[in-house]
């Protein structure tokens, strides 16, 4: 996968952060808990499931 930019990386996060924020005005009850979920939903419909990390540390 391609390293992004930092200009680009700002800019993503903007273009996020602005659909964050339309989506909280049309559904305003919804809290952070199920933004993460449908989030990490669409992630792996995507790309696929994210990589098994190892239990080295504990």
């Amino acid at each position: 996968m391609a390293k992004l930019s930092d200009s680009e990386v700002t800019k993503l996060k903007e273009t996020l952060r602005g659909f964050l924020n339309n989506a909280l005005k049309k559904y305003p009850k919804a809290g952070p808990g199920i933004l993460r979920k449908l989030w990490a939903e669409l992630l792996e419909e995507k790309f696929g499931p994210p990589p098994k990390r190892s239990q080295t540390t504990k």
